[in-house]
């Protein structure tokens, strides 16, 4: 009888004890919104003001490359009788305690099926604090998925052990004009920063204006560079093809041009132009080929 109630105050201990790391363990972020609204950046804005080195970054895309090559060579290693999951999420855990996933959706159902568990041995089993950008709300997961009643138990971990966030103000950044000063892209133009009545061409183009913060208001408009970054030329022809020579010789700061080979996958992707970590190439040369 002694033994029974001293099992029993073993159990509630324990589980005292794993409600008490669990509590205090923060809670991970999930934003979602629509594209071009800034979740990649506020996560990499968090991700590069966070003081401690056990943490990391990385792209879902490659995060999942990471898993599954990671997961076959522990199944056909030390582990080929056992289930690998466990000591793969061990050791993600010891490597970073905080995870930030850039771009989290799930299209297919080997990853729904890995991440289900995964999430769960990593998040709410060891701890390890979940930051993740996506366009989708976490229950809008792999929607119509096959078996996608299987993943459901992911999306409540995701929803249990996040803040759910949305950060979609409508507009998309991405496509808004961009206004440079000083700087050494094509198409510089001098404008002169008027007076507080006066209107620069600038402004009615919808570019804003600089005023001198320093400067008396009776003193003399200083000049400053504003810049127009061009982001798409077209159509496609001899001119649209010097423009984009032109930005790339004033972009590629001094770097010598030469042909670039990217080996990953057992694939070999041949860049034909690049200067430092800027590349030139076509959409043959990096889909058709």
């Amino acid at each position: 009888i002694s033994s029974i109630f001293n099992k029993k105050e073993e159990e509630r201990l324990a589980k005292e004890a794993e409600e008490a790391r669990r509590a205090a363990v923060p809670k991970g972020l999930y934003l979602y919104g629509s594209v071009g609204t800034g979740k990649t950046m506020l996560m990499d804005l968090f991700y590069s003001s966070l003081p401690r080195a056990d943490k990391r970054r990385v792209h879902f895309h490659n995060f999942m490359l990471e898993l599954h090559g990671r997961l076959h060579q522990l199944k056909t290693t030390t582990h080929q009788h056992k289930d690998a999951l466990p000591f793969l999420a061990e050791s993600l855990a010891i490597e970073s305690r905080v995870l930030c996933l850039d771009e989290f959706q799930v299209t297919d159902i080997a990853d729904a099926m890995l991440l289900r568990r995964l999430l769960e041995e990593l998040v709410v089993n060891r701890g390890v604090v979940l930051v993740t950008t996506s366009n989708r709300h976490p229950s809008e997961l792999y929607k119509n998925g096959i078996q996608r009643e299987s993943f459901l138990p992911g999306i409540a971990v995701l929803e249990e052990n996040c803040e759910v966030k949305c950060l979609d103000g409508g507009i998309d950044y991405r496509r808004e004009k961009k206004t440079y000063f000083a700087s050494a892209k094509p198409h510089d133009k001098a404008k002169a920063v008027p007076s507080s009545s006066a209107t620069t061409e600038g402004e009615a183009q919808g570019l804003g204006s600089v005023k001198d913060a320093t400067a008396h208001p009776t003193t003399a408009p200083a000049r400053v560079n504003l810049v127009d970054e061009k982001r798409f030329f077209w159509p496609l022809s001899l001119d649209t093809q010097d423009e984009v020579e032109a930005y790339f010789a004033t972009i590629r700061n001094g770097h010598a041009v030469q042909e670039r080979r990217l080996s990953f996958l057992g694939r070999e992707l041949i860049l034909p132009k690049t200067a430092g970590g800027i590349a030139v190439c076509s959409f043959d040369d990096l889909c058709a080929k």
